[in-house]
C-alpha cells in the first residue's frame, strides 16, 4: 500500500508543481490607454482644417463636433462619461458605445460623442471656453486619469465670434471713388488675415465689387448689382438671397443650410434693392484657404440717377451694406 501512494505521488507531482507554479506568477501590470480623434463639420466625413493650422480652428454656437473615443483596459471596462462646464456633473452627455472587443486579456471599446454647441439653456458667449471633460472607468469604477496630469482628461476649445461691419459702402463701378471688399486668408497692410479690407480700384479677389454694367461704355449710371473680382474663379464666391429673419441669425451653420434651402445660388446679384439679405460663402483660391459664410444685408442705395458724362448727375454713387461673417469655417 505503501508503494501503491508513493508512485500516486510520483505521478501526480508535475501537475502539483505545475499548478504551484502558475499561482506563483505575477499578475499583468494594469494596463490601460485612451485614444480620441474629432471632426470638426456636421455635412462633410472630414470637416476641413487646413494643414498646419489645427490650431487657429473656429467654434461656433450650432456647430455639431463628433469625437471618437477607444478606450482599452486589461481591468476590464465598466463606462465612460463626458461631462460639460456648462451643465455640469450632475447632467453627463449622451456618449454611444459603437464597438467592444476582448482579446488577450485587453477590452476595447469604442465610443462616440455628438456635441452641439450651445445646444442646452445654459449658453457660452463668445471669448467663454468650454471644457469636456472625459472618464473612462474600468470595472471596477475606478477613473482612469490622463498619465500625464495625473487628472481627468479635458478637451478645451473656445466659442468664437462673427466678425461685424456697419455702413459699408460699395461705390459706382466708373466713379473716383470705385473700390473692393476683400477678406483674404492673410495680412493685407495692418490688417489681421480674414479681416473685411475696404480696398481702392477694382481688386483681382474681391468678394463683393459693383459689376459693369452690362450697357454703352458712355452710359455710366450706377448698376445695382455687385459680383466678385476676376481672379476668384467660378463657385469661389456664391450669393443667396435669404429671408428677412436671417439678419438675426448668429450661427454659420444656418448660413450654410439656408443657401441650399432658398438657392440656387449666384455668381452674380442684379437689381438690388435696399433691405435685400444675402447669404454669402467666400472660399479663396489659395492653398489651405479657408471658407466664410456670412450675410450681406442692403441698407440703402443712393443714387442721383444720372452720370457725369452726359453732365446730369455725378458717378459717386453707392449702395450701403450691414456685413457679418463668420471666419474660418469649415463646409
Amino acid at each position: 500500500m505503501k508503494k501503491l501512494f508513493q508512485l500516486l505521488w510520483l505521478l501526480a507531482a508535475p501537475y502539483l508543481l505545475a499548478s504551484c507554479s502558475d499561482d506563483d506568477e505575477p499578475a499583468p501590470a494594469p494596463y490601460a490607454a485612451l485614444t480620441s480623434s474629432v471632426l470638426f463639420s456636421k455635412f462633410t466625413n472630414n470637416g476641413y482644417i487646413p494643414s498646419g493650422r489645427a490650431s487657429e480652428m473656429r467654434v461656433y454656437s450650432g456647430d455639431t463636433l463628433r469625437y471618437f473615443f477607444r478606450f482599452d483596459s486589461n481591468q476590464g471596462i465598466k463606462d465612460l462619461k463626458v461631462y460639460d462646464n456648462l451643465r455640469g456633473r450632475d447632467f453627463p452627455l449622451v456618449v454611444n458605445r459603437t464597438a467592444s472587443s476582448v482579446s488577450g486579456g485587453l477590452t476595447s471599446n469604442e465610443y462616440e460623442l455628438e456635441y452641439i454647441v450651445n445646444d442646452s439653456p445654459m449658453q457660452a458667449q463668445p471669448g467663454q471656453e468650454i471644457v469636456l471633460t472625459v472618464e473612462p472607468q474600468e470595472a471596477n469604477g475606478a477613473v482612469y486619469h490622463n498619465p500625464a496630469t495625473g487628472k481627468p482628461f479635458e478637451v478645451k476649445f473656445t466659442v468664437s465670434a462673427s466678425s461685424e461691419y456697419k455702413g459699408v459702402k460699395l461705390y459706382n463701378y466708373w466713379g473716383e471713388k470705385r473700390n473692393s471688399l476683400t477678406i483674404l486668408d492673410y495680412r493685407i497692410g495692418d490688417s489681421q488675415p480674414q479681416t473685411l479690407v475696404n480696398e481702392p480700384g477694382l481688386t483681382p479677389f474681391a468678394f463683393l465689387t459693383n459689376k459693369m454694367p452690362p450697357r454703352d461704355w458712355l452710359d455710366q449710371r450706377f448698376e445695382h448689382s455687385f459680383t466678385s473680382g476676376p481672379s476668384m474663379g467660378e463657385g469661389q464666391v456664391a450669393y443667396v438671397k435669404v429671408p428677412a429673419a436671417a439678419r438675426n441669425w448668429s450661427q454659420p451653420n444656418q448660413i450654410a443650410a439656408a443657401m441650399k434651402q432658398y438657392g440656387p445660388e449666384k455668381t452674380e446679384v442684379n437689381n438690388v434693392q435696399a433691405g435685400d439679405i444675402y447669404a454669402v460663402r467666400v472660399r479663396y483660391p489659395l492653398n489651405n484657404s479657408w471658407v466664410i459664410y456670412g450675410l450681406i444685408e442692403v441698407k440703402s442705395i443712393v443714387d442721383d440717377g444720372g452720370d457725369t458724362h452726359t453732365g446730369n448727375g455725378h458717378d459717386e454713387d453707392y449702395m450701403e451694406f450691414d456685413i457679418k461673417y463668420f471666419p474660418g469655417y469649415r463646409y
